[in-house]
């Protein structure tokens, strides 16, 4: 449950053939995580075709390591964001007030990718 000081963002439009994924399977070390999952004030939520991944942190304290950021910008919801890669993940971060929120992407095309990104919207 978020507490009600935290507002819920969720994506408006997905790419197709993904919803949530259930359990969230994390990618570092492969173990089962509830979906959504929330810790203090944030939140995480995954969504997936089956082989594709896109993860949508809301209130991250860190931003994943080893990006490297492009000089480019880029929007999540209305905010402005940079865009960045971590390996093979796109990686999106808000630049500017809180929650800070991060996307990553694992085997999702880069348009539908920003596509989503661009449709978070409060939803609480």
């Amino acid at each position: 449950m978020v507490g009600d000081d935290m507002p819920v963002m969720l994506p408006v439009r997905l790419p197709s053939g993904y919803g949530l994924a259930a359990p969230y399977i994390a990618v570092g070390d492969g173990t089962a995580r509830p979906n959504p999952e929330n810790w203090g004030g944030s939140y995480r939520v995954s969504y997936t075709d089956g082989e594709g991944l896109i993860v949508m942190t809301v209130g991250a304290k860190d931003l994943p390591e080893e990006v490297v950021w492009s000089s480019g910008s880029a929007r999540i919801g209305g905010r402005p964001a940079r865009e960045g890669r971590a390996g093979d993940a796109l990686i999106l971060a808000t630049t500017d007030r809180r929650p800070n929120i991060v996307i990553a992407g694992w085997r999702v095309a880069r348009r539908p990718f920003m596509e989503t990104a661009r449709s978070i919207a409060v939803v609480r």
